[in-house]
């Protein structure tokens, strides 16, 4: 994003929502969009809710489909700055698609009991699964931050020492 000049106001906007671009990339608009892409699916969620509320599988399709459309999206334009952000949240989308087709299966009304167990402990454990790369990604991400802090603390007793 170019901005030709900036004045105290546009200072001021900035930071007051600096917390919505952390880590997106600010070369594109990416960031915006994937914001506004963020906004626009809660509300069709919830429109869906209400207006779709007896067709269980059209609210499902629709998730979906959008669900499909923001990883796409995720995918192609990679809004975060680091490649880790971008591939975290293409995963998640990802397992999110997979637990929606496990929910296809709870709208049929066919399946026998222990048909619908399977499916139930198959969705734990993709769930599971998430929970547990994302905490790994989290505390790597951790990790490498404190030791970036500690190196840069490190250097800078060392710019001390050596102008003193």
């Amino acid at each position: 994003m170019e901005f030709v000049e900036e004045t105290g106001r546009d200072m001021f906007w900035r930071r007051a929502f600096s917390i919505f671009h952390d880590g997106m990339r600010a070369d594109s608009y990416s960031g915006a969009i994937f914001h506004c892409l963020y906004v626009v699916r809660r509300a069709v969620f919830v429109l869906a809710v209400f207006f779709v509320r007896t067709f269980g599988v059209g609210q499902l399709i629709l998730f979906e489909v959008i669900s499909l459309v923001n990883l796409c999206f995720v995918s192609s334009e990679m809004p975060y700055q680091e490649r880790r952000q971008n591939f975290m949240e293409a995963y998640n989308e990802g397992v999110t698609l997979v637990i929606a087709l496990h929910f296809y299966y709870f709208t049929r009304t066919d399946l026998k009991p222990e048909e619908l167990n399977t499916i139930g402990w198959s969705v734990i454990v993709f769930l599971a699964l998430n929970l547990i790369v994302n905490m790994a990604c989290v505390l790597d991400s951790v990790v490498k931050d404190l030791r970036r802090k500690r190196a840069m603390r490190r250097a800078l007793k060392q710019k001390k020492k050596s102008t003193m």
